[in-house]
């Protein structure tokens, strides 16, 4: 099985949750599946949010490239899988930003710091992936690449096709974000030499996997990231192994 990785990465980024948007606004824990696939838009110079059409279900990046298997590997094991964030406070003053007084909008927002992934999109002989793989190699994109919105700058490395192979041990320690409900925590640590910090930990999100139909909102599921081995809770999904790591595409 042949998958693309490349090493995703910013300063800052900034994956809005939508159930708060007052006085404050929040960031996912992690960059998920819709936000990758608007990133392969900017990349294939597909339209967005702004360009679709009322007879349109979904906006041109989404229905194009929605099938798409993506795995997502956080580089952040070494701080109990989070990525430190911190709160920013800065003035909106467009005129159309608020109705306050003066049309001045003043925004809190909290944005992740020094993020870090290491994607892997399964190759599948699609035009889409087989597009997204020659942009990448050849380092060209249509659109700029951002994590979230146009002010956190993405860095795209360590663009490589790799081999991968099935891994049918039940019991076993995954480095990608899986669905909590694929899968249950064991509670026995694992002895993989890339897990740093002695004690347990797993992380818990609940992260946007793809949109409404009817609205185009986030469908959310929870995920689940851990330095502790898994059970398959459905026999059916398919682990992949890549050099010491496992991983499972969305």
């Amino acid at each position: 099985m042949k998958a693309l990785k490349f090493t995703l990465s910013g300063k800052t980024a900034f994956f809005k949750r939508p159930d708060v948007n007052q006085r404050m606004y929040f960031t996912f824990s992690n960059i998920h599946k819709v936000a990758l696939l608007g990133l392969f838009g900017t990349i294939l110079g597909l339209n967005g949010y702004n360009q679709q059409k009322k007879q349109d279900v979904f906006p041109e990046f989404y229905e194009e490239l929605k099938d798409i298997k993506i795995a997502i590997v956080p580089k952040n094991r070494d701080t109990n899988g989070i990525f430190r964030k911190k709160l920013l406070v800065f003035n909106n003053s467009v005129g159309y930003a608020s109705q306050e007084e003066g049309n001045n909008l003043i925004v809190r927002e909290q944005t992740m710091e020094n993020v870090e992934w290491d994607i892997f999109v399964l190759l599948d002989n699609s035009k889409w992936t087989n597009e997204i793989c020659d942009k990448l190699k050849a380092r060209k994109t249509v659109f700029t690449s951002y994590l979230g919105k146009n002010e956190h700058l993405a860095s795209i490395s360590n663009i490589e096709e790799v081999d991968l192979t099935l891994n049918e041990e039940t019991e076993i320690y995954l480095e990608s974000l899986v669905l909590s409900k694929d899968f249950i925590i064991s509670n026995k640590k694992s002895n993989s030499s890339n897990v740093f910090n002695e004690n347990t930990w797993y992380v818990r999100d609940r992260l946007p996997i793809g949109l409404n139909e009817n609205n185009n909102l986030y469908i959310l599921e929870e995920t689940l990231h851990s330095n502790t081995t898994m059970l398959k809770a459905d026999k059916n999904i398919k682990i992949y192994k890549f050099m010491n790591g496992n991983i499972v595409f969305m």
